[in-house]
C-alpha cells in the first residue's frame, strides 16, 4: 500500500498535476485507495468504504470538489478528444481517482435519494371507486396509449400503476417500463409485475407507456384513445427540423385540446468545482449569444475562472432547447457556426460532458437533473437569485418555470379511456398522483 502511494504522488509530480501534498486533505482521501487483488485497478479500502458511507451528502461532494481542484484542467482538456471535453480521463492516477470517487459517491447519493422516493411510494395509495377511476376495468386493448417527454415518464409511470393497483419502484434502467437500453444510466419508476404477464410484456415492449418524446409524440395525436403528457405545450411545436408538423394531421390550433396538470422548470447546470451560484436570465441568454466578446466566468464572481463560458447545446427539436427558445432566447434558437461542436443531441449526454467540461453550462429540466439522472458532480444555479425548488417552483418566484401539459384529441369521445384519464389528471385525487410523483401540482 506504502509503494502503491508513493508511486501515485511520484506519477503526479511527473506529470504535472497538484500532488497530494498540496492538500492535507487530498493525502487523506488517496490513503482510502488501494489496488485491488489480481487486477491493475485501485479500489476503496475497508476504512475508505465506511468513511463515505458514513460521510453526509454535503461531505461527499467537498470531498470530490477537493480532488477535482487538484486536478490540472488544462490536462484533462488537451487528453480528451473534444475541445470541451468528452470521455472519462484514466490516463493518470489523480484523474482516474476522481473518476473513481466520483462515481462511488454518485452512487451512495442515489442510494439515498431512490431510498426516500421508494418509501414515499410504497406508502402512497390511491383510494377510488371504479366509477371515478378511468382505468379501472379495462381490458388490455383498450388502454390508452400515455406517451409524452423523457422528464414526464416518471409521472406517466406512477400515473398508470397507481389506477392499475400496482406498486412502482425507482431503479436504473432498463426496467420493466422500457426495452431501450439507452436510457442505461437513467433512473425511472418501474411497475412492480412479473415481464411474463401480458401487461408486463406490454411494457417491455414500450407499449402503452411509449416515450416519443418532447418533439415526436404531440403528432401521434393523430391515433384515437392517445394522451400526451410533455413538458412543452402543443403549440410550442409546430415543426420538427424545419417540417412542418401540420402535414402530418397534426394541428394544434385545430385538433388538439389541452391543459396545465402541473409544473417543472427549465435549469442552469454547471460543474461542481466552478464557484458561481447564481445568474441572471440575461446572462444566460448572453452564454450562448455573446454581444462583443464571450462572457468569463469571473466576469460573474470575481473568484471564479477566468476560461470563457462554454455552452453547451442541445439539439433544436428537443424539449430543453424548445424551451430555452420561448423562455429565454425570445423565439429564436439557432446554434451559432462557431457552436456546431458544443452540440449534444441526448438529455442524457449533457451530463456526460460536463464530467470534463469545468467551464460548462448546460440546460436541462429541473425534475430530470434531481430524480432522472442525479450527479454528484453536477451544480444547479440560481437564476436571479431564486434557486429552483419544489417550493419556489410551487409558488412560481422561481423565474423559469415550465408547465406540464396533457393533451388529447379535441374529437377524443367522453367516454373514450384517453378523456377520462385526461380530466382525472386536474381532480384532486389526480393532483395527488402529480405530487407523489415528486413535480409540483396546481396552484
Amino acid at each position: 500500500m506504502r509503494y502503491l502511494y508513493l508511486l501515485i504522488l511520484s506519477a503526479l509530480l511527473i506529470s504535472g498535476c497538484k500532488t497530494a501534498s498540496d492538500n492535507p486533505h487530498v493525502d487523506q482521501l488517496l490513503a482510502y485507495v488501494e489496488p485491488a487483488p489480481s487486477q491493475p485497478a485501485l479500489h476503496l479500502s475497508d476504512a475508505g468504504r465506511r468513511y463515505y458511507l458514513d460521510a453526509s451528502k454535503a461531505a461527499r461532494k467537498e470531498d470530490l470538489i477537493q480532488l477535482y481542484r487538484a486536478l490540472s484542467p488544462e490536462q484533462i482538456q488537451k487528453k480528451a478528444k473534444k475541445p470541451w471535453g468528452g470521455p472519462r480521463i484514466d490516463l493518470e492516477p489523480l484523474p482516474w481517482l476522481v473518476s473513481h470517487y466520483e462515481q462511488h459517491m454518485t452512487d451512495l447519493s442515489r442510494l439515498d435519494l431512490y431510498n426516500k422516493l421508494n418509501n414515499t411510494l410504497e406508502k402512497f395509495k390511491i383510494e377510488l371507486k371504479a366509477d371515478k377511476n378511468p382505468l379501472a376495468g379495462l381490458r388490455l386493448d383498450q388502454l390508452p396509449d400515455i406517451d409524452g417527454s423523457t422528464s414526464t415518464k416518471p409521472l406517466r409511470i406512477i400515473l398508470a400503476a397507481s389506477l392499475l393497483g400496482y406498486k412502482t419502484r425507482w431503479q436504473q434502467s432498463p426496467g420493466l417500463h422500457t426495452g431501450d437500453v439507452s436510457y442505461q444510466d437513467e433512473y425511472f419508476p418501474a411497475i412492480t409485475l412479473a415481464s411474463n404477464t401480458r401487461l408486463g410484456a406490454l411494457l417491455k415492449a414500450n407499449a402503452f407507456i411509449p416515450n416519443n418524446q418532447s418533439a415526436y409524440s404531440y403528432p401521434r395525436l393523430v391515433f384515437p384513445n392517445y394522451l400526451v403528457i410533455n413538458a412543452i405545450s402543443p403549440e410550442a411545436l409546430l415543426e420538427i427540423n424545419g417540417r412542418d408538423v401540420r402535414l402530418l394531421g397534426y394541428d394544434p390550433q385545430k385538433n388538439v385540446e389541452y391543459k396545465i396538470i402541473g409544473y417543472d422548470a427549465l435549469v442552469a447546470i454547471v460543474h461542481i468545482t466552478n464557484t458561481v451560484d447564481n445568474i441572471t436570465r440575461e446572462q444566460l441568454k448572453i452564454f450562448h449569444y455573446p454581444k462583443k466578446t464571450a462572457l468569463k466566468w469571473c466576469d460573474i464572481k470575481e473568484d471564479a475562472s477566468p476560461n470563457t463560458v462554454v455552452p453547451l447545446w442541445r439539439n433544436k427539436d428537443s424539449g430543453t432547447a424548445i424551451l430555452l427558445r420561448d423562455m429565454v432566447f425570445d423565439g429564436k434558437y439557432q446554434i451559432p457556426p462557431q457552436a456546431k461542436d458544443l452540440q449534444v443531441t441526448t438529455m442524457m449526454g449533457v451530463f456526460d460532458e460536463l464530467i470534463t467540461n469545468f467551464d460548462a453550462v448546460v440546460c436541462s429540466t429541473y425534475y430530470y437533473e434531481k430524480y432522472i439522472r442525479p450527479t454528484i458532480y453536477s451544480k444547479v444555479l440560481s437564476i436571479d437569485g431564486v434557486p429552483p425548488t419544489l417550493e419556489t417552483i410551487s409558488d412560481g418566484s422561481y423565474p423559469l418555470v415550465a408547465p406540464i401539459y396533457a393533451a388529447i384529441r379535441k374529437d377524443e369521445p367522453k367516454d373514450s379511456p384517453a378523456r377520462k384519464l385526461y380530466d382525472f389528471l386536474t381532480t384532486p385525487e389526480g393532483q395527488s398522483i402529480v405530487k407523489a410523483a415528486g413535480y409540483a401540482s396546481l396552484r
